[in-house]
């Protein structure tokens, strides 16, 4: 009874399934944890973990795997090393967590997890990966997002290669980590491979390959780079679901790529359709308005973004309001607004006003503004060399 609430994924009735067991042995326990960690509950999984009498090599996957798929990367690297000191033997499914954890920390927390440990915990997983002689797809695609997002894209794609049999989301673990390390070439090349009947789909995706929103967003960005929209557009059309991410990639490009008005009535549509703008959407908009040169357009989306949308407007939003108000003439505005930032304007903002006052003949503000360019440009090296010392100290 407990298996099939647990299979259902029923928190509750398994939960009160199990509590009432006179005796919980470690397979019951393994799948509540596992059930626990698949509906984001880590803190009870953890206590049930520490409460058990004994631990087996399936208790601690099942916890790794918890802590993992919650994105605690640390602590998951934390519960394998007691598991290695306890002996507890390893096996493909700990090894290919670990490798996605590692992976992880690497690419978004650089510095805490040292260079050696973390190749040493993929090529570790690599020869365990290699001996295994029982390897799923869960498997193979969880190793080829860890090479990927490691930097490691050409043992990636050679793994994927010798996969006996692909599926969807292998397929978009490796077009994603060829398009994360801007390899856009290869990334098409792929995506029409598996256009083109490589992938068999099954009856959920009513014979079409169903794209997610973030496998979508990085699609829509790589064809809009190349300046390929109609490609980008029939993407985007065919997307049954759209994220945030999406929106904002077709946005963006569409401004990049001078179809300024379309951007617009994107922007429009995304909020009919009840998603709601973010920083980085208002960031594509206020290009889109810098790129036609729409100043009105441009203090109008501006606004609403801090009154209606309540987003603070960062440093990139400042700078590019500056480069459309200096490029239309209005320098003194554009000069107010970089005294009103809330944050110190960087070298970028006050080049863009330099550049608006060359444009226009304005000297005597040019030489203001070179004067702080300058003194900005100093501090900043200043810093990097600090913190450059600081960092070799460090190591």
């Amino acid at each position: 009874m407990l298996a099939g609430y647990v299979k259902a994924g029923d928190v509750e009735e398994a939960k009160s399934i199990f509590d009432q067991m006179p005796e919980r042995n470690i397979i019951a326990s393994s799948s509540m944890i596992d059930l626990f960690g698949k509906t984001g509950r880590t803190t009870e999984a953890r206590c049930l973990f520490d409460e058990m009498f004994e631990n087996d090599m399936v208790s601690w996957s099942a916890m790794i795997s918890c802590y993992e798929q919650n994105g605690m990367f640390e602590e998951a690297l934390v519960l394998f090393a007691e598991m290695n000191c306890k002996g507890v033997m390893v096996d493909e499914i700990v090894i290919v967590t670990v490798i996605s954890a590692c992976a992880n920390l690497l690419a978004y927390n650089e510095g805490k997890l040292t260079h050696g440990l973390a190749c040493g915990d993929i090529r570790s997983s690599q020869r365990l990966f290699e001996e295994s002689p029982l390897l799923d797809e869960i498997s193979w695609n969880s190793m080829i997002s860890g090479y990927s997002k490691a930097g490691f894209i050409r043992h990636a794609r050679r793994l994927f290669d010798s996969m006996p049999k692909k599926d969807v989301v292998s397929w978009g673990a490796m077009i994603s980590g060829y398009a994360q390390h801007e390899q856009y070439e290869e990334t098409l090349e792929l995506f029409h491979d598996m256009q083109l009947g490589e992938v068999k789909p099954d009856e959920s995706t009513n014979n079409d390959i169903k794209i997610n929103p973030i496998l979508g967003a990085t699609l829509i960005d790589m064809y809009l780079k190349s300046g390929c929209v109609q490609n980008a557009m029939e993407v985007f059309n065919g997307m049954e679901e759209k994220g945030v991410s999406t929106w904002n990639a077709l946005i963006m490009g569409l401004a990049v790529n001078g179809s300024v008005e379309v951007s617009f009535e994107k922007f429009s549509e995304m909020q009919r359709c009840g998603v709601e703008p973010n920083d980085v959407t208002f960031l594509g908009i206020l290009s889109a308005c810098r790129h036609a040169g729409l100043v009105d357009e441009g203090r109008r989306y501006f606004e609403s973004m801090i009154s209606i949308h309540n987003i603070e407007p960062n440093i990139k939003h400042y700078g590019c309001m500056v480069d459309l108000l200096g490029r239309a003439g209005a320098l003194e505005e554009a000069e107010e607004l970089i005294e009103d930032m809330p944050m110190e304007p960087d070298v970028a903002t006050w080049g863009a006003l330099l550049g608006a006052c060359e444009k226009h003949g304005n000297t005597d503000m040019g030489e203001r503004i070179g004067t702080k360019l300058i003194e900005r440009n100093q501090r900043e090296n200043e810093e990097t060399g600090s913190s450059e010392n600081s960092r070799l100290e460090f190591d």
